[in-house]
């Protein structure tokens, strides 16, 4: 009788994998008195809390964290988070740290959101056993490095498998996430900002983004900027000699063009022709669209 054919079990997947470096692992286990800040980190990171609680403070908000959660600490924000000194049960954590281009993107598919820090997992155990496995490839070797990069990559994949979406707990009516994109907005108004970079400070989605504008705003995150930039720049036209060229790019234009273009579909005249109609002149005032917290009606500026 002739032998059963060879059976080949193949997988065909083009990955791309996310722009993200390994930074660090590390655990700690039975305190009783446990603390970290105030501080800013320089990266990433992200800790699950195997058992005990306490308390974690981001940018100035207080989450209570216990056993069975996880929470991200972004990069360069404030931060603080203790041990509850009165717990019945001691505090255990383990965590990772990541940096790179697409650190922001990973915690916004792992579920965190700058609202929501603190998510809930099904189970810890898989976290612990990653995080020890890369403590034992602590000495600096080119294959240690890649054994860690993976393992960081298992723990990320392995927590967006874990933990519940929070996308049907956002609430687009929600004025806080309103108030902290137009705010980043007018931070970052002289760079060539895009409404991804929006939604990634925020740790929500592009699409959830545009709903909290259109909900709130009448309007699209794109548009918002667009005049938020040309609004800002024609208060520079009116009061100084800075030439248009400088102008465009200082609010992020590739071109004089493109930003004389976009001045022209606000404003109804060229930058040019604003110039000579309204130098200065005391009565006049252009209107800066500003943060929520200053607006007297979110819906009516735009």
């Amino acid at each position: 009788m002739p032998d059963d054919p060879m059976l080949t079990v193949t997988v065909t997947h083009d990955v791309k994998p996310p722009r993200i470096l390994f930074r660090g692992a590390a655990r700690e286990e039975g305190v009783t008195r446990s603390s970290w800040g105030p501080n800013v980190r320089d990266d990433v990171s992200v800790r699950v809390v195997l058992s005990g609680r306490g308390e974690f403070m981001l940018d100035g908000v207080n989450h209570h964290v216990r056993a069975g959660q996880a929470f991200a600490i972004p990069k360069d924000v404030p931060t603080f988070y203790h041990t509850d000194f009165h717990a019945p049960q001691p505090w255990s954590l383990c965590w990772v740290n990541f940096d790179g281009p697409d650190a922001g993107d990973v915690l916004q598919r792992c579920g965190f959101t700058v609202l929501k820090p603190v998510l809930n997992l099904e189970d810890v155990t898989p976290f612990d056993e990653i995080v020890g496995h890369m403590l034992a490839y602590s000495d600096r070797s080119y294959s240690n490095g890649m054994m860690l990069q993976g393992l960081l990559l298992a723990f990320l994949s392995t927590l967006i498998g874990s933990v519940t979406s929070v996308a049907e707990d956002l609430d687009p009516r929600d004025n806080r996430y309103l108030d902290a994109a137009v705010n980043y907005i007018h931070e970052h108004i002289n760079e060539p900002l895009q409404v991804a970079d929006v939604a990634a400070a925020l740790y929500i989605s592009r699409a959830y983004l545009c709903t909290v504008f259109q909900t709130n705003l009448k309007i699209t995150p794109k548009i918002f900027i667009m005049k938020a930039k040309i609004f800002q720049a024609a208060e520079d036209i009116r009061h100084s000699p800075v030439p248009i060229a400088q102008l465009a790019e200082r609010y992020g234009y590739a071109t004089p063009f493109a930003f004389s273009k976009s001045f022209k579909r606000i404003m109804g005249m060229s930058p040019r022709d604003f110039r000579e109609r309204f130098s200065a002149p005391d009565d006049l005032v252009v209107e800066q669209y500003r943060p929520p917290t200053v607006r007297r009606s979110p819906a009516s500026r735009l």
